[in-house]
């Protein structure tokens, strides 16, 4: 019998105002939206992951101090951006907040490796990304959990990395996630 592998990623909010503008002309859309909306998705993934593995979506905790972070910066550098672009950043702040509500410190999702991971560069040179990991990896079905599990209910058990995106979860802290995750949806 193959031995399930897992991992929390845990996903953060925008660090730039620049980096924000991206997201919300791009397609206002935030890495939140998109375990929300799509059934896959090619995902920052540990370089060991495999075919078949576990992968748990998490908002970050400390999302909101970010997001209200460059709310006061928009606030005090409204006057270098354009009508448009206020009214998107006004948009997408109140937006990431009511996500915050919802998801944040939360996992609220679920999906499975499909494929290898791999390698990408991100070529686009003209934006500094706030992730910094370039291994990715197909990720499939992605449930969207009716009852996302706050961190407080399993952080006795499973330490949430504070140096990256992503927490390896492996034998016992797997299964109790699940049983915990399974006894809540």
């Amino acid at each position: 019998m193959k031995e399930v592998q897992s991992f929390i990623t845990n996903i953060s909010f925008p660090k730039t105002l620049d980096e924000l503008l991206y997201f919300l002309e791009d397609d206002f859309h935030f890495n939140v939206d998109d375990i929300l909306e799509y059934e896959y998705v090619e995902w920052t993934a540990p370089r060991w992951c495999k075919i078949g593995d576990i992968v748990f979506f998490m908002h970050s905790k400390t999302a909101k101090s970010i997001i209200t972070k460059l709310r006061t910066q928009y606030q005090k550098n409204k006057h270098l951006y354009t009508n448009n672009q206020c009214k998107l950043i006004e948009k997408g702040i109140e937006h990431a907040l009511d996500n915050y509500k919802k998801y944040g410190g939360k996992i609220y999702a679920i999906g499975r490796v499909s494929n290898p991971s791999f390698y990408d560069s991100l070529s686009d040179d003209d934006i500094k990304f706030h992730w910094g990991s370039k291994i990715y990896a197909p990720i499939n079905e992605i449930i969207v959990l009716k009852n996302p599990i706050h961190i407080s209910e399993f952080n006795n058990y499973i330490y949430i990395s504070r140096q990256s995106a992503i927490t390896p979860v492996f034998g016992k802290e797997f299964l109790k996630l699940k049983e915990l995750i399974v006894s809540k949806n």
